[in-house]
């Protein structure tokens, strides 16, 4: 977990590409998911149905930008491996029959 006074350690996970541009993506993303989630937008006429399906393929693309640095940001949120579900240590075996069986 961050410290008081360790607001840039975020910065060394995700590697050479800038935080800053890291976190307009993910600023990006959560805006787009917020007018995708709420109806008010299109009942009241403030985004139209063509621009729904913009927003959401928009926020597929950023979903795709985001992928490289999924584990990083994970990673620099400090949450503890016993919290984290199988599947983000393995997809592949977290998903496979034998597991799901269990």
């Amino acid at each position: 977990m961050l410290e008081k006074g360790e607001p840039y350690l975020v910065a060394e996970f995700v590697g050479s590409f800038p935080l800053q541009n890291v976190l307009g993506l993910l600023r990006s993303m959560y805006a787009l998911i917020c007018l995708e989630e709420d109806a008010a937008f299109l009942r009241y006429g403030y985004l139209s149905t063509d621009n729904a399906a913009a927003v959401r393929n928009e926020v597929t693309k950023l979903c795709g930008e985001l992928r490289p640095h999924a584990l990083a940001l994970v990673s620099s949120l400090g949450i503890p491996d016993a919290f984290l579900s199988p599947i983000a240590f393995n997809w592949i075996d977290a998903n496979s029959w034998s597991s799901v069986q269990k």
